[in-house]
């Protein structure tokens, strides 16, 4: 990832403006196909979940793609105050079903979907991530998409809070949650 990219400035700026202190994590490989952009992603994702638990003290670590925008009047409280529900992991911004106008809510009271812009890993929550994505074999999770193993793990749990899932994306409302991906401004570049 090119941090002085346009997209990347912006999603820096937007976090900045949030609250957040924004780390740059170099993709773990290069590549030119579809395939490539997504398993470094994913790839990049994993290696910062493992980094976090060798050497930060921090409770939480929060990972973003680079090409999300925070809804307005957000602050960093207001993500923080979720972590006191969540004991593993929040979804900051999720996507959701596309056919259904209902998004199903877990006897947790928490819900599952895709997409990976933006969460929140505890320290419990990463450890357990990772072990699941190491102890399962099945194909669904161990596909090139992270989002998908998130969505599978979530599943396995009964569901995880999205942060303000009452926000809906201006132009998706199938996004929801404080952070979407506005693809009329940052078309997806991985498919």
């Amino acid at each position: 990832m090119d941090a002085g990219a346009p997209r990347a400035r912006h999603t820096a700026n937007a976090l900045a403006a949030v609250g957040f202190q924004v780390v740059f994590v170099a993709p773990s490989a290069g590549g030119l196909t579809i395939a490539d952009k997504v398993l470094s992603n994913k790839r990049a994702f994993l290696d910062a979940l493992e980094r976090h638990l060798q050497g930060s003290p921090a409770a939480w670590l929060y990972l973003f793609e680079d090409d999300i925008t925070a809804h307005r009047g957000i602050y960093l409280p207001d993500v923080q105050a979720t972590e006191s529900r969540a004991t593993h992991f929040m979804y900051l911004g999720i996507c959701g079903p596309r056919v259904r106008a209902e998004w199903p809510l877990l006897k947790s009271g928490g819900r599952c979907g895709r997409c990976a812009h933006a969460m929140g890993f505890s320290r419990a929550g990463a450890a357990a991530f990772l072990a699941f994505n190491r102890n399962n074999t099945d194909a669904y999770t161990h596909g090139m998409y992270l989002d998908v193993m998130v969505e599978a793990w979530c599943l396995s749990l009964g569901g995880f809070p999205v942060v303000h899932f009452d926000r809906a994306a201006p132009h998706e409302p199938g996004h929801r949650g404080v952070f979407y991906q506005d693809r009329r401004k940052f078309p997806t570049g991985i498919g």
